[in-house]
Order: C-alpha cells, then structure tokens, then sequence
C-alpha cells in the first residue's frame, strides 16, 4: 500500500477524498492553487449553488456531515420554468410532491469539507500553491518555488486539470468544451421575502442557453446564467444588458434598473462609514479602510464584503419615487456590469 498520497485541488471532491483516505491509514497531502477561501473568502461571480441529492447525502454522511449540510439547506421539491412571456410552469420531483433536493451554498460546504479534512489525522493542506507539471515517473510534483513528492498523484483539480495535463503526453486523448461560459447574479429578498417560490429551482430555459436561480437561506436567490461566451463578450454596456434581460428574462429584471435607475445607500458595506465620490477617479471610495465601488456601487477593492447597498426606486408617471424604508442589499464581488475603470487618480 502506498504510503504517501498527494490530491491536487482542495475543493469538494479533493477534500472529500482525502478524509475518506486519511481515514484509511494514509499519509495525504493536499495542494490547492487558491489561498484558503475560508479566510480569503469564496470567488464570488462564479460559485453555482449546489441541489444535493440522496446520493450527495450518501457522500457526506461517510465524513459525518449530512445532518450538518441539511440544516443549512432548502428543500426544493420540484422545477418552475419560466417562459419568455413570464408563465410558469411548475414540475414536481415526485409523484407525491413530497420528495425534494436541497439548495445549498457550494462555498459553504467547500468550508465544511476544508474543515473536517484538516481535523482528519494524516491530512494536510497547503494553500497558494499553483501546480506547475508532475512527474509520472517519479511522482514528483512541481509547484511555483516548490516540490514535492507522492506515491500517488490524484487529479481533483477541474475541467482544465493541470495534473491531467501534465501526463497525457503520449496518450490518445481528446477533450472538447463547451462554447459557453457562466455568471453569477443574485435576487435580492423583496421586502423581507423571497422573490419567487423558494421550495422550486427555477429555470429559464432558452434553446442553447438558460438561467437558473437557487434560494438560500438569507431569502436571496443565486442565479447562474449559462450563455455562449460570445454572447457575453456582445453585452459590454449597461443598456446592452438591460435589453438582453428584458428579451430573455423579463420576469426577473428588477423594476429599478429596468427603469435604468440605481439609487445608492451611501455607506460602505464594510463598517459603515460615508462613502464620498471621487470625481478623478470616477468611483466611490472609503476613507476610512479604502474599499471603492464604481458609479453604479458594484465593488471593485478592499475589504468591503459586496457593493454599496440600494434604496428601492421606481418611476410613476414621470416621478422618480425612492422608497428609503426598503434597502437592498449590494451585489456580491465579482459583479460587473459597466466594466467601468477608474478615469483618473483616485482620492483614497
């Protein structure tokens, strides 16, 4: 048996695998590209919210955390579609309606996994470090500024695997992708509330590409658009954006930015303090612990954990009405929507 395991990538499979391993009497080492997302937070902008099933429960209840994923769960007990005229249409995951998969955080239990993994005896984790090539030969493992060696080499580490990539010279070996990339939006809870049914996945199915939106646990839902990503690179204004969502998803643009509106709450989403407008730079930023959002208060840097918060907005008539009792909160790092740089030197 060997004595020495290395898994390449600390995400949900790689994490899994090596408690399962270590648990066995093996040495594991775990090397992950990313810094340790559970202190530098999740990618935001390209998470996908997981829908576990019973066999992603089996999975789990083997480390022991089952139950756990459970309670930070949402039943979903069938698929709502929506179509481009806005009905619905809602199609159950079970004949009684009673059976459902669960709506969970993917960075969550990301957190989880890293957490029982490094409590697991004969685990180890070593973050920062970016897998350069590997050595079939030798197990040899080279990382930048780094080495290390394994009996076994065990690829956990994506679609665009560098251990894959590294040992399929000589083999007979084709890949193809997908044309389509992804993105990651959210629906904000609407006066405390979810805005859709949250016992339902919702899709928004449109030929070769589609939505999806997922509820969680603060009453939001986290939506993912799958799109050629030559449709993406088309949407590179505001306006081109808005027009996609009203032609493809009518139902799920908000009344203020359809309104081509965006009223901000002028106070950091870090500790509050008054956030001034740069008019060299062309953004908002902090005096106080240098986080900056652009004109429209998506966020661009520090330690800020989303964009500036909005207040409820709406025209009625050709009254622009703000409703300062209803704010909604900011959209989470990685959103993008103007693709607007600083135009000057910033004042912070």
């Amino acid at each position: 048996m060997p004595e020495r395991v290395a898994v390449v990538g600390a995400g949900l499979a790689g994490c899994l695998l090596a408690t399962l391993l270590a648990r066995r009497g093996l040495t594991v080492d775990v090397y992950e590209r990313r810094d340790d997302p559970r202190r530098a937070g999740a990618e935001r902008g390209r998470s996908i919210n997981l829908a576990i099933s019973a066999r992603g429960l089996d999975a789990l209840g083997r480390v022991g955390l089952d139950e756990r994923t459970l309670d930070d769960a949402l039943p979903m007990r069938g698929r709502t579609l929506h179509s481009p005229t806005g009905a619905l249409a809602f199609q159950s995951y079970s004949a009684d309606g009673n059976r459902a998969i669960n709506s969970i955080s993917r960075a969550g239990l990301n957190h989880a996994l890293l957490d029982r993994a490094e409590e697991t005896e004969g685990v180890r984790l070593h973050f920062g470090r970016r897998l350069l090539g590997v050595d079939a030969e030798t197990g040899e493992l080279t990382f930048d500024g780094h080495t290390a060696r394994a009996d076994v080499v065990l690829g956990a580490d994506g679609a665009y695997s560098a251990v894959r990539r590294s040992i399929q010279h000589g083999m007979d070996l084709h890949q193809d992708f997908l044309p389509h990339g992804y993105k990651e939006l959210t629906i904000p809870a609407r006066d405390g509330e979810f805005a859709l049914d949250p016992a339902s996945l919702h899709i928004w199915p449109r030929g070769a590409s589609m939505m999806i939106a997922l509820p969680n646990t603060d009453r939001s839902f986290t939506c993912t658009l799958f799109w050629d990503k030559t449709e993406f690179a088309a949407l590179d204004t505001p306006e081109r954006v808005l027009a996609a969502f009203r032609e493809h998803y009518p139902d799920a643009v908000q009344t203020s930015l359809d309104n081509g509106i965006v009223v901000l709450y002028q106070r950091c989403t870090h500790l509050g303090c008054r956030v001034p407008f740069c008019n060299s730079s062309q953004w908002f930023e902090c005096p106080c612990h240098d986080a900056k959002f652009d004109r429209v208060g998506e966020y661009r840097q520090g330690p800020a954990p989303r964009g500036m918060d909005l207040v409820a907005a709406s025209l009625d008539g050709g009254r622009l009405i703000i409703d300062t009792n209803k704010i909604v909160h900011g959209m989470p790092p990685g959103t993008n929507t103007t693709h607007q740089e600083p135009s000057g030197p910033f004042c912070v």
